[in-house]
């Protein structure tokens, strides 16, 4: 990390924008856009994406809302934007698209239930509609319900 710092202070940069142009370099991708219709996680991006995953986690679950989601992702470089019936991940210094929300395990429909509301302007209203009255805010299918008043029995006495 020491060393991304010094080389992106060196070049006027955030070591956030340089990561993200080291990233497109080792994909060969050179500022192109993520792969469509296929996973970005094929072709040998698997794991750059997991870098990506682990990096921007802790900050898909504990966003409270779209706001603070964008605020939490801008300041690792990053941005959601409206691609086709989802959301997409944006380098925020070279507008490349790097991956789709679903690629980061949280679809478009994970979040509009999680907060609630669908993403700022986003044009797939009637998705919307039928997503936020299914809502469960806070959920996600892939983590663990909140149980801190439960007792968990591991065994039970025969």
């Amino acid at each position: 990390m020491a060393t991304l710092r010094k080389q992106a202070q060196a070049k006027g940069m955030s070591p956030a924008t340089l990561a993200h142009l080291l990233l497109l370099q080792a994909l060969g991708a050179g500022g192109t856009a993520a792969k469509t219709p296929a996973r970005a996680d094929e072709g040998g991006q698997a794991p750059l994406l997991g870098r990506l995953r682990a990096l921007l986690a802790v900050d898909l679950s504990v966003a409270h809302g779209w706001t603070d989601l964008q605020e939490r992702l801008a300041a690792h470089g990053y941005t959601f934007r409206e691609r086709g019936g989802g959301l997409a991940l944006y380098c925020t210094a070279t507008a490349a698209r790097t991956c789709k929300a679903s690629d980061l395990g949280w679809s478009y429909a994970d979040l509009m239930r999680r907060f609630g509301a669908p993403f700022p302007g986003h044009a797939q209203l009637d998705l919307a509609r039928r997503m936020v009255r299914r809502a469960d805010p806070g959920t996600h299918p892939s983590l663990f319900p909140d149980m801190e008043d439960e007792d968990i029995i591991l065994f039970e006495d025969e």
